[in-house]
């Protein structure tokens, strides 16, 4: 087992991403029927503009009861939960298409799998685009599992630091960035000298901070 798994923050959240995945899934199975009823698709696709416009479907229940903070629930078209909104250029515009700008097919499908199973595997690879695509399709709980491992001790570090700050901030994770902060606050009297934080190159916005 990884060590930030083991850590009660991250045993934590996974307890309650079980719990509500649980309850997600009743909410699903409404809408399932629902969707039924007015004899609308089963499933819906995810089209990424930023990587060839490939595509990915899922079952449209799940994706509304799990994603994009409830917008595409009570039958609501998915192409409403876009991001962004426009279809980009050789895109399909039927309304069953969510896009998705700037996720790549792979993080793609490790986002709609954790979307069915709550919890799945990340590495250093995947965890910073996997953060982006949590925060575009409002995948709290992807979130949040995100977040516990950037900032476990052994990934918050000096070299490591600034550049979870910045993808905290872009991913609107406010503990991820408290807790980057936090670390920065308490070294960096004694570690800015040496480089190894690359505070030149965090925006100015975070800086003011």
């Amino acid at each position: 087992m990884s060590e930030w798994r083991a850590l009660p923050a991250t045993k934590s959240v996974l307890a309650e991403q079980a719990l509500k995945l649980c309850e997600d899934m009743k909410v699903a199975r409404k809408e399932e029927k629902l969707l039924t009823e007015k004899g609308s698709p089963q499933t819906v696709t995810f089209e990424l503009p930023d990587d060839g416009n490939q595509k990915i479907t899922a079952l449209r229940a799940v994706v509304a009861a799990r994603a994009f903070k409830g917008g595409m629930l009570e039958g609501k078209d998915p192409n409403t939960v876009s991001v962004p909104k426009e279809a980009g250029e050789g895109a399909s515009v039927d309304v069953n298409v969510v896009f998705v700008k700037g996720v790549s097919m792979a993080t793609m499908e490790q986002a709609v799998e954790h979307m069915y199973a709550s919890d799945i595997e990340l590495t250093d690879a995947s965890v910073y685009d996997l953060l982006v695509a949590a925060n575009l399709m409002g995948l709290e709980g992807l979130k949040a599992l995100c977040a516990c491992m950037l900032s476990a001790p052994s990934k918050l570090k000096p070299a490591t630091v600034c550049k979870i700050l910045v993808a905290a901030h872009s991913a609107e994770a406010p503990a991820l960035k408290e807790a980057c902060l936090a670390f920065l606050d308490s070294d960096i009297k004694d570690v800015a000298g040496r480089g190894g934080y690359g505070l030149e190159e965090l925006p100015a916005d975070i800086m003011a901070e």
